[in-house]
This record gives structure tokens, C-alpha cells and sequence, in this order.
């Protein structure tokens, strides 16, 4: 929404913004965690993916880089049990790297997609975090 805010007004605190969310999702947030696989100092490497596990089946690949976890959720989540070594943690500090933590390492299209989307725009626009 913010890189379209930027495309139709011109304003560069929409672009500004959208670079500042990509800073978030690359480490720059309360746990210093980077939520994309294979980028930034802390990076998430454990996914919870039928695609890539395996931490759970060797026979499996790794994810690969650039794939992005769901991060830091404090919310209960409809269908899924809660975790209760995140209980009582500040919201953005609700998230654990690990397979089997399916609140907060799930991958999938909604949010990889609109990943690749603001990588491409910021790298275009000349504001890539």
C-alpha cells in the first residue's frame, strides 16, 4: 500500500516507509531478527514448510534464501495451538526459530509474494534497505 501511496502522490515518505518495513522484516525490530532466510546477521533458518524441512526429515532441502517467515505474533491463531514458551513475551518478541513453532515460522505465498514485490520496488526506486 505504501509504494502504491509513493507511485500515485510522488511523496517520498510513502517510499520512506516502505524501506523502513523492509528494515523491520530484515532485523531492525525488538528481537534484532531477521524474518527473511539467509539475509542479515540473525537470520530465521528453521521454517515450518512441507517445501523445506529439513530440520525435521534430513532427506528434505533447507529453505532457501529469501523465503519469509510469518515473525513475531502475540495473537492466538484459529486452529492452531498456543505456544506456551511465548507466553507473557512483549508482542514483538513473540516468535520463535524453530519448525515446530507454527504461529510464528510459517511460510507462504501471502506474505513472500508482497516480499518480493517491495524488494523489486525499493531496489527500483533506489531506497533498498
Amino acid at each position: 500500500m505504501l509504494a502504491i501511496a509513493h507511485e500515485l502522490t510522488g511523496a517520498e515518505t510513502f517510499r520512506d516507509a516502505t524501506a523502513e518495513g523492509m528494515e523491520y522484516l530484515l532485523g531492525r525490530n525488538a528481537l534484532g531478527q531477521s524474518y527473511v532466510t539467509g539475509y542479515g546477521t540473525d537470520d530465521t533458518r528453521h521454517l515450518r514448510t512441507r517445501q523445506f524441512g529439513h530440520d525435521l526429515d534430513p532427506a528434505m532441502p533447507p529453505p532457501p534464501p529469501g523465503a519469509l517467515a510469518g515473525g513475531a505474533n502475540s495473537l492466538p491463531t484459529p486452529g492452531w495451538p498456543p505456544d506456551p514458551r511465548l507466553a507473557g513475551r512483549p508482542p514483538q518478541c513473540c516468535y520463535l526459530d524453530e519448525p515446530t513453532s507454527e504461529t510464528t515460522t510459517d511460510i507462504c505465498i501471502r506474505w513472500n509474494a508482497p516480499l518480493a514485490y517491495v524488494a523489486a520496488y525499493l531496489t527500483l526506486t533506489g531506497a533498498a534497505a
